[in-house]
C-alpha cells in the first residue's frame, strides 16, 4: 500500500483529516459509497446550517436512475485546471461547452469566461453539427467536452472545414471509463488535455503540457489523499469543502512512471 501526501506536509494532511473526518489514524479507513457520501454531505449541510445548492448525478452516464445517486453541493468547485490552460495558452474570443446540462458544469465554465473576457457559447450533444458551425463562424479558440463528444464532433468540423479554428480542446474523462489509446484525440492544430473527474465538474487528474493528449497519464490533484493499493485506489478530499469524500474506491491501478519532475506522472489502468 502506498499513500500519496501530495504536495502537502503529512502532518498537515493528518490535522485537516482529523478534524474533517475524526480519524484517529489507528485503523483502515472505512469505504465509502456513492450513497454514504451523500448522506454524510447532508448532515454536514445541517450540521453547518447550509443548504446544498444543487446536486450532480455520481455517474456521467446511466441507463436508469436506480443506477446513479444525487450528490449534494453546497459550494461550486473552482475550475482551477481550465483556468490555468485559458492563460497559458493566451484564449481570446471564445469558449464553447459541449455537455448534459445536468453535469452542472455552467456556472464554473460561465465564471472562467468572465474572469478571461471571453464570451461563452454551449452546444447542444444531440446537435453536434450546429456546434461546429458556431466554432467556423464565431472562431472559438477553446472547446470543452466529453471525449466521447468530441470523437463525433471531429467528423462535423471537418465537414465545416472549421479543424484549424481551435487553439485548445479539453476532454472531460470518467475516472471509471476505460478509454482506447489508439483513437485520435486531436483536431487541426489545437493542443489537447484530457482531465479525469471523479464527478461531473470534479477534478482529480490533470495533464501538463509534456503528458497532453494521453488518454491514460495523469498528474493527481493536490485536492486529495491518494492511498494506492495493488487492485484499487482510494481518495479523501483534504482541502476542499466542494466535495468531502471519504476513503472513496476508484476501480484504477495507479502505478508512478515519472517521479524526478515537480509533478509525478502516474499510469491509470483498468482492472
Amino acid at each position: 500500500m502506498t499513500t500519496v501526501f501530495y504536495p502537502v506536509q503529512s502532518d498537515a494532511t493528518s490535522a485537516v483529516l482529523k478534524d474533517r473526518y475524526s480519524f484517529d489514524g489507528s485503523v483502515l479507513w472505512p469505504e465509502e459509497t456513492d450513497v454514504l457520501l451523500a448522506e454524510r454531505i447532508v448532515k454536514e449541510s445541517e450540521k453547518l446550517g447550509k443548504t446544498p445548492l444543487n446536486r450532480i448525478p455520481s455517474k456521467f452516464e446511466h441507463r436508469n436512475a436506480e443506477a446513479i445517486t444525487a450528490i449534494p453541493q453546497y459550494q461550486f468547485p473552482a475550475w482551477k485546471t481550465l483556468d490555468s490552460l485559458i492563460n497559458f495558452f493566451d484564449i481570446k474570443g471564445g469558449a464553447l461547452w459541449i455537455a448534459p446540462a445536468v453535469w452542472e458544469f455552467a456556472w464554473p465554465f460561465h465564471k472562467l469566461c468572465r474572469k478571461h473576457a471571453l464570451f461563452a457559447a454551449y452546444g447542444d450533444i444531440n446537435n453536434l453539427p450546429v456546434s461546429a458551425e458556431i466554432i467556423r463562424q464565431a472562431k472559438i479558440s477553446c472547446l470543452v467536452t466529453h471525449y466521447t463528444t468530441f470523437l463525433l464532433l471531429k467528423e462535423d468540423l471537418k465537414i465545416n472545414k472549421a479543424e484549424d479554428v481551435l487553439k485548445l480542446v479539453v476532454l472531460v474523462r470518467d475516472v471509471h471509463d476505460d478509454i482506447s489509446e489508439t483513437k485520435p484525440y486531436t483536431i487541426g492544430n489545437a493542443q489537447t488535455f484530457f482531465e479525469m473527474q471523479l464527478f461531473p465538474s470534479h477534478t482529480i487528474a490533470f495533464q501538463s503540457l509534456n503528458i497532453a493528449g494521453s488518454s491514460n497519464l495523469f498528474h493527481l490533484s493536490e485536492e486529495y489523499l491518494w492511498r494506492l493499493e495493488e487492485d484499487a485506489t482510494y481518495i479523501t478530499g483534504m482541502h476542499t469543502d466542494v466535495l468531502p469524500v471519504f476513503n472513496y474506491k476508484l476501480s484504477v491501478v495507479l502505478t508512478q512512471i515519472e517521479s524526478g519532475s515537480k509533478l509525478p506522472v502516474f499510469a491509470f489502468k483498468h482492472g
